[in-house]
């Protein structure tokens, strides 16, 4: 018999595993039996009680010979952790130990292979507490799995009668192997999706619903602007069609008039005008539908496999969608490409005039809050009805380049309260590495 004890305050907590532990599990006494439970997620710091029934060697001459049982109390079904600094813990008791290898495993889902962090050796005693200490894993994503699994105790059963428990006693026919498995959620932003990227190595330093797709909303002209520059030089004057004066949400440019390329950039990363934007893409492309496949036509270059432009604005529309993954590789381009420099000196100012060809004047405000504090480069906001409150954020930590997404925060100053405990996190990631 195997059996997970939980605290006494805890012991009616949840059942889950009582029906399918009534049922026995046949083997031999050369081949161990396997009895995997798998926690349900509980309260944070829950620990229910479990309960397995392992017959002894069903081929054995020994009638002497009893079911085993293995108890574990303490191992947590369930984390709930919201403070990065901490180191994560559980204290668990061992019953019969006498020496057994405890091994602790996260599970990683892009691999989709569980990764061994430590083991860990058990008293040797009958009974024996072991203190696990999980690796940081948990703090790079929302959602972490863990596992126990310890080796085969062998026994005739003779232990288990009066008060003898000798180590002798275990060695003999009859195994069980004890596996169990703890989920930790780490949820320190509001943001349904979110993501932190090393702007050079494109890896993930935190993930939360990284490839969930959402409405970009004005995410969107972080790439018309990368195309409007690399289809122009910066003093090119591009004409404001009807279509783009008519585009709301604008700064209020008017029909035949012009803009040279920075003054169109100033106006789509600051304000995020949406009139711009739609100018911009029509001097590109030629029109609105041809630059959008210009658009997902260099979002797949940039490594952008879950991304449909259907704009050059980001305004809600059928079928427009990305993922804060894809985000941060478009924000990471722009961060990084030698012949985006100008996108980056834009996007750090906080205010800038200009003017159109016509001399009509526009006094411009960035809409990114972070400007001026830390050490936040831009670069660009997003909200919408359907995609909601959005910012993909850069900054440097120890010199190196990161860029943060977050797609859905619960408000406006939450996005931006959002990507600085990122920014926070990324460092302390960084500096305990280090």
């Amino acid at each position: 018999m195997i059996s997970f004890t939980g605290s006494p305050e805890n012991k009616n907590s949840g059942h889950e595993g009582s029906e399918k532990g009534n049922r026995p599990f046949q083997h031999t006494a050369r081949e161990a039996a396997a009895v995997v439970l798998t926690m349900a997620m509980a309260a944070a710091l829950a620990v229910p009680s479990f309960s397995y029934a392992d017959t002894a060697a069903s081929d054995s001459t020994d009638t002497s010979v009893t079911p085993v049982t293995t108890t574990v109390t303490g191992f947590a079904s369930s984390h709930n952790r919201k403070d990065y600094t901490k180191t994560m813990t559980d204290t668990i008791r061992v019953a019969p130990a006498y020496g057994r290898t405890v091994r602790l495993y996260h599970y990683n889902p892009d691999t989709k292979k569980w990764v061994k962090d430590s083991s860990y050796t058990t008293g040797d005693t009958y009974q024996a507490k072991v203190k696990l200490v999980f690796s940081d894993y948990w703090k790079s994503r929302s959602t972490t799995k863990y596992r126990i699994v310890m080796d085969a105790v062998k026994g005739d059963g003779s232990s288990y009668s009066g008060d003898s428990t000798s180590k002798e006693a275990m060695e003999s026919a009859g195994a069980s192997k004890l596996s169990s498995k703890t989920t930790t959620t780490f949820n320190p932003v509001s943001a349904k999706t979110a993501v932190v990227m090393n702007a050079d190595t494109h890896e993930l330093v935190y993930q939360k619903n990284a490839d969930t797709e959402r409405k970009p909303s004005s995410m969107t002209k972080m790439m018309t602007a990368i195309l409007l520059r690399e289809n122009f030089t910066l003093g090119h004057k591009v004409k404001i069609t009807s279509e783009a004066a008519n585009t709301p949400w604008g700064i209020g440019l008017k029909a035949g008039d012009t803009m040279t390329v920075r003054n169109l950039l100033y106006a789509m990363l600051l304000p995020s005008a949406n009139d711009a934007a739609c100018a911009a893409g029509i001097a590109v492309g030629g029109s609105t539908s041809n630059f959008a496949s210009m658009m997902n036509d260099k979002a797949e270059e940039l490594g952008c496999s879950r991304t449909v432009y259907k704009n050059a604005h980001g305004l809600d529309t059928t079928g427009n969608y990305s993922t804060a993954r894809d985000q941060a590789l478009i924000g990471s381009y722009i961060m990084t490409a030698s012949d985006m420099n100008a996108l980056r000196s834009i996007a750090k100012k906080k205010s800038k005039v200009i003017y159109s060809g016509k001399g009509r004047k526009y006094t411009l405000y960035s809409t990114d809050a972070l400007l001026g504090t830390g050490t936040f480069q831009g670069l660009k906001t997003g909200t919408t009805t359907l995609g909601g409150y959005s910012f993909c954020g850069a900054y440097t930590v120890d010199g190196q380049m990161y860029v943060s997404v977050v797609m859905g925060s619960s408000s406006s100053s939450a996005r931006f309260s959002d990507t600085k405990t990122l920014a926070g996190l990324t460092e302390y990631l960084e500096d305990a590495q280090n």
